[in-house]
């Protein structure tokens, strides 16, 4: 991992938007803030952002089009509990979802 101090001393793509993402998992700490469940979580890696400034298409969910070739490849929500992972190939927002019991 690159230290956070470097961060401001690279490209966008190079640190996969970092300061974008940064700012939108502040936004859904601050509005899920005691209440993540997996419904959630679902909508955190599903994010594209706002659409009214910089983090829009920038975000958690990010798409080639909009991110100079970065994608998301996988995400996954791990449910100790439960005993289960649900893991989400490709783009989250398509929710080609999978659930793998352990």
């Amino acid at each position: 991992m690159i230290p956070y101090s470097k961060i401001d001393e690279m490209d966008e793509t190079t640190t996969l938007f970092s300061r974008n993402r940064n700012k939108r998992l502040e936004h859904f700490v601050d509005k899920y803030s005691g209440q993540f469940d997996t419904d959630a979580m679902h909508t955190i890696i599903s994010d594209h952002g706002d659409p009214n400034d910089e983090t829009h298409m920038r975000s958690m969910c990010m798409h080639p089009k909009h991110t100079n070739g970065a994608q998301t490849c996988a995400s996954i929500i791990a449910m100790p509990r439960q005993k289960r992972f649900r893991v989400y190939e490709t783009n989250p927002c398509l929710n080609n979802m999978k659930v793998y019991r352990f």
